[in-house]
């Protein structure tokens, strides 16, 4: 899944928040609490030893102000596993909740054995020293 967040508009403190990933990090952690408390159905969601587990990381095109939010996530539970359901949230839920995120700007797709390759590399694209796109706060790790 990949959606986007606004440019700030007019305001030049927003801009400059989205060109520094530490602040897009914080934000990313707030949409993952937002789909977590959404999907679960409280605030402890983290307690949940066996809730869906995803992957979270920025990319930024030509628009630094404007960063893409990529997101895999294993199979959420039955009836958030309905595709119509993560787009409602996704496209109109999550840019009510937060302001940051662009209405109708969501693309999910499911995953598939034939295309976990063309989505690593996808996701690991913009990898560099300059640029860790994994955004290592908000993404579980398996131990």
């Amino acid at each position: 899944m990949v959606y986007h967040l606004n440019d700030g508009f007019n305001s030049r403190h927003q801009q400059q928040r989205r060109i520094n990933p530490d602040e897009v990090s914080k934000d990313i952690a707030f949409h993952k609490h937002t789909l977590y408390q959404w999907v679960y159905g409280n605030r402890r969601w983290a307690k949940i030893s066996d809730r869906a587990r995803s992957l979270w990381s920025i990319e930024y095109g030509r628009n630094r102000e404007r960063p893409h939010i990529n997101m895999l996530i294993e199979a959420l539970p039955s009836p958030f596993d309905w595709h119509e359901r993560l787009d409602d949230f996704f496209n109109l839920t999550l840019p009510l909740r937060a302001k940051s995120v662009l209405f109708d700007s969501a693309h999910i797709q499911p995953v598939t054995p034939s295309t976990e390759m063309m989505l690593l590399r996808y996701l690991c694209k913009e990898t560099r020293q300059s640029n860790a796109s994994i955004d290592y706060y908000s993404t579980d790790w398996i131990l």
